[in-house]
């Protein structure tokens, strides 16, 4: 006897005084005839009416939406990764705040508030923090651009914490320009770290951006938080400590630590193998960087962009051969760098006490949902209801799964 009946889509209601108004006489008007009792109300009210009807049975749904669409080739990209946080953060997780489709005026506006909000937590960041210690803390928000005044400084000091239940390791990476550095906890008991060449994001040079990068093994407890303290000790002129890009002329490369070992093709920039040196299992792989090609037509309202993804055929394309690479080892590090000209460039990394390198590709793999959970995806298939692809490339953009986290 409860029927819920939503209003609002994007772009089909405006001006919600007149909305509104006509709304209060259509629901006056209904119920002066008194067959139906109609009024505002939401969700939750609806949902608890519901659950007093002990005679239903109630599914669970465990799946979610993504990717979500509303008509053949019409698979939505922009407007699914919204998700509430505070004001200013939620106000620019807005779908073209994402996805940067949005007018420069906004991406402005944006960054203003942002700012503002980054700064109002730094202050109570550090009211929190003022019992522990004296020295204010800053956040190095431009840290991937290898920027940061803070760990300029000699000596500096950083905090690593642990939300979760159960003991963690991190990885952290700092930029400095010195060329050594000493990490060292609060007691003083010494933490393995290395120093080496900064990797660039950006193939155009960033003024005052620190060259070298401090990589530091953390092991948190639970519910934790430790304080690392950094020195600059002096090296002298034939002593150096920063760790160098090497010279490789093989054209497979191998690295490895105590747990695994991987090949890597240093002409194409692919994964050959992935060793597993406990069980010594051995598993050939590649990997590719690749892209489609957009279908666009003027007017077509499927045409891919801001909004929509719709390739043009399934098919896809190689990016352009590795123009460079480059590759350092260390005790605790081993990185190498491919570049594909202008395009971009892919990095791996293998760090000493990394215990696999998982890379998967199967019919079913996992990724977030909205940053809340993992959830299960299963290549052409939903778990809830029957999905319907109208061509070979909707099934490229019917399993092009966002990720918000992982």
């Amino acid at each position: 006897n409860h029927i819920y009946w939503p209003v609002g889509e994007d772009f089909k209601f405006q001006n919600a005084v007149k909305w509104f108004k006509n709304l209060d006489k259509l629901i006056h008007y209904t119920n002066q005839e008194g067959r139906v009792n109609v009024f505002y109300s939401t969700l939750g009210n609806y949902t608890d009416v519901k659950l007093q009807d002990k005679s239903l049975q109630w599914t669970t749904k465990t799946d979610d939406f993504f990717p979500y669409s509303d008509r053949a080739n019409g698979y939505w990209y922009a407007l699914i990764l919204v998700h509430q946080l505070a004001a200013s953060v939620g106000l620019s997780l807005h779908h073209d705040g994402i996805t940067g489709t949005e007018k420069q005026a906004v991406a402005d506006d944006y960054a203003l508030r942002l700012s503002e909000g980054v700064a109002a937590g730094t202050a109570r960041l550090n009211d929190l923090l003022r019992p522990f210690t004296s020295q204010p803390f800053a956040l190095c928000l431009l840290a991937n651009m290898s920027l940061c005044n803070t760990t300029d400084s000699d000596p500096f000091t950083f905090f690593v914490y642990n939300p979760l239940a159960v003991a963690r390791s991190y990885t952290i990476e700092l930029p400095i320009n010195a060329k050594n550095a000493v990490v060292e906890l609060a007691n003083g008991t010494a933490v393995p770290s290395v120093v080496v060449p900064f990797v660039p994001v950006y193939s155009q040079p960033i003024v005052h951006a620190a060259v070298n990068q401090l990589v530091v093994q953390a092991h948190v407890p639970p519910l934790s938080w430790l304080v690392y303290h950094v020195t600059f000790p002096k090296a002298s002129s034939s002593e150096e400590s920063t760790h160098g890009w090497d010279v490789v002329t093989e054209s497979i490369m191998s690295a490895e630590n105590e747990f695994v070992r991987v090949q890597v093709n240093t002409v194409t920039g692919s994964l050959v193998s992935l060793t597993n040196k406990a069980t010594q299992t051995k598993v050939n792989v590649t990997s590719s960087l690749l892209y489609y090609q957009a279908y666009g037509k003027q007017g077509d309202s499927c045409s891919s962009g801001a909004y929509l993804f719709h390739p043009n055929t399934s098919a896809v394309h190689n990016l352009p051969s590795v123009t460079s690479f480059k590759c350092q080892k260390t005790a605790l590090l081993v990185a190498c760098v491919f570049e594909f000209g202008t395009w971009g460039s892919l990095q791996y990394k293998l760090r000493a006490w990394d215990h696999s390198v998982v890379v998967e590709w199967t019919k079913t793999w996992y990724t977030d949902s909205n940053g809340l959970e993992f959830g299960k995806r299963v290549r052409d298939y939903r778990e809830t209801w029957n999905l319907t692809l109208h061509n070979e490339e909707e099934k490229v953009a019917a399993n092009y799964v966002p990720i918000t986290i992982a």
